[in-house]
């Protein structure tokens, strides 16, 4: 009970996601649960950016190794979790 009262479901309004917000863990394995997400969509769209950032020149690299092949791969083994209600890390369940 270190943590304060926090409710995930405050922040969704319906079948749209919220605005733009810093989402904790929690609000992941909300969304994750409830089949509002997957964890394949959110990796799409984490890929999509970091791959369109890589053509401005930033001075500092937002990431230093980026393979979006094995990202898509552990995402889609973490959906497949999910569905199966498979619970392989705590963490991934937290909420």
């Amino acid at each position: 009970k270190c943590l304060p009262h926090y409710d995930p479901a405050s922040c969704w309004s319906g079948d749209t996601l919220p605005s733009f917000r810093y989402w904790k863990i929690r609000d992941f394995a909300y969304a994750y649960r409830s089949k509002l997400v997957t964890p394949s969509k959110i990796a799409e769209q984490i890929i999509t950016l970091v791959e369109g950032c890589k053509y401005h020149k930033a001075p500092t690299p937002l990431l230093i190794s980026f393979d979006a092949e094995d990202i898509r791969k552990q995402a889609t083994a973490s959906t497949q979790r999910f569905k199966e209600d498979i619970n392989l890390v705590k963490l991934e369940h937290s909420g």
